[in-house]
């Protein structure tokens, strides 16, 4: 404090020289008082480590919520699609695109390993697709007749003859036993997570 005005003090911090006057006077600004000796804690050796692991755990901890938020909002959005009037193929595009997650899944899906597990399980290839498509349509033809021909399921369903060859014989099977539930395979990833 030697040297400096208490002008120059005031004008410095922005208040009026009776408002430095008055703390300079203050037996805490003696300079004769001697000063308190601080204490270190033990924990504060430790406290920038501390700090940072804190940090972590709370960022892994935020990570690990929004994994799971999008991997529930994704079975959601999967249960909606596939009891959906008109079949729509399952992708991983689809999904991401109607979540809003697109890029999350194409460039970061191998840091999140569920999500990717069930993306697994749900995405359909195109045969898989089609054949879906072909039950379902065998589905409502069996309310509406008695007699299903092939010949029709492959019209309604839009699939060409080679396409339509490599699936016959998954369809024919379905029309004896009455069913094939594709959705056993999913329900049993559900309860394996």
């Amino acid at each position: 404090m030697k040297n400096i005005s208490i002008r120059a003090i005031a004008r410095e911090l922005g208040v009026d020289s009776k408002t430095v006057k008055k703390y300079l006077e203050q037996p805490s600004f003696k300079q004769d008082q001697q000063k308190v000796p601080m204490t270190v804690s033990k924990l504060d050796l430790y406290k920038v480590n501390l700090l940072r692991l804190c940090k972590s755990i709370r960022n892994q901890v935020e990570r690990n919520y929004v994994k799971l938020t999008k991997t529930n909002a994704i079975k959601t959005l999967y249960e909606q699609l596939w009891t959906s009037e008109k079949p729509i193929r399952i992708t991983i595009s689809l999904l991401g695109k109607r979540l809003g997650i697109l890029a999350i899944l194409e460039r970061h899906l191998e840091k999140l390993p569920i999500t990717k597990r069930l993306l697994e399980q749900i995405t359909e290839s195109v045969q898989q697709f089609q054949i879906r498509r072909c039950c379902k349509i065998i589905d409502n033809l069996k309310c509406e007749l008695s007699d299903v021909k092939l010949w029709r399921v492959q019209r309604l369903a839009g699939i060409k003859p080679k396409d339509f060859k490599t699936i016959r014989p998954i369809l024919e099977v379905y029309l004896q036993e009455g069913g094939i539930d594709e959705q056993q395979r999913y329900k049993a990833y559900i309860l394996a997570v």
